[in-house]
């Protein structure tokens, strides 16, 4: 948020075109970060982000760091406000949200989530350990939740495709604070029973 302010500000003082207000804001972002700003060093992750700015796409950046309207919210906040709508969050659109990033927390970090009963503050303490800062997430109406039995019987009837090539595979799993290697004996029979259709 505070790399949007700088650069939305500069923007009063940039061209009339969408495309030179985007460039000035950047420019000037890049300045202050080459005058070696406290900010930006304290904050390495910034300077990445401006980095890979210079790559992405005009339109995107427009939409999401120079759009008049832009307000980013907490997801406990944006929990809140839908639920005057009646709607209440289910799960993260990401499926590494809910399946490789749990896969990733080693115990301690893990436990912690458990202790918490309540979600909406467990997705706020998930979000500082990932560093989340973009969500996906889905809210239904007239949420129904289903028994451990019912989730495995669902799960049971889910098909699974490989989405690389199976000589691209990696068994390395970089965990939060170590990396770990998965068993080839066990996993790699998993990957040659579902490699059938890979040309």
């Amino acid at each position: 948020m505070p790399l949007r302010t700088l650069m939305w500000q500069a923007l009063s003082q940039a061209g009339d075109s969408s495309l030179q207000r985007i460039e000035s804001g950047m420019a000037f972002a890049k300045r202050l970060e080459a005058m070696q700003s406290r900010y930006f060093v304290e904050n390495p992750t910034v300077k990445a982000d401006l980095a890979a700015m210079v790559d992405d796409s005009r339109n995107y950046l427009t939409h999401e760091y120079f759009n008049h309207n832009w307000q980013p919210f907490y997801q406990s906040e944006v929990v809140e406000q839908l639920a005057e709508a009646k709607l209440s969050y289910v799960v993260s659109g990401d499926i590494d949200d809910r399946f490789y990033n749990n896969f990733k927390l080693m115990q301690e970090p893990l436990q912690i989530l458990t202790d918490v009963p309540d979600t909406t503050r467990r997705e706020t303490i998930r979000g500082f350990m990932f560093n989340t800062r973009f969500r996906r997430d889905l809210f239904v109406k007239g949420a129904v939740k289903f028994l451990a039995l019912e989730q495995v019987e669902q799960l049971s009837h889910t098909y699974f495709a490989l989405i690389i090539d199976p000589a691209e595979m990696s068994y390395e799993v970089a965990l939060v604070g170590c990396a770990i290697q998965l068993d080839q004996a066990i996993y790699r029979p998993m990957i040659d029973c579902r490699a059938g259709g890979w040309p």
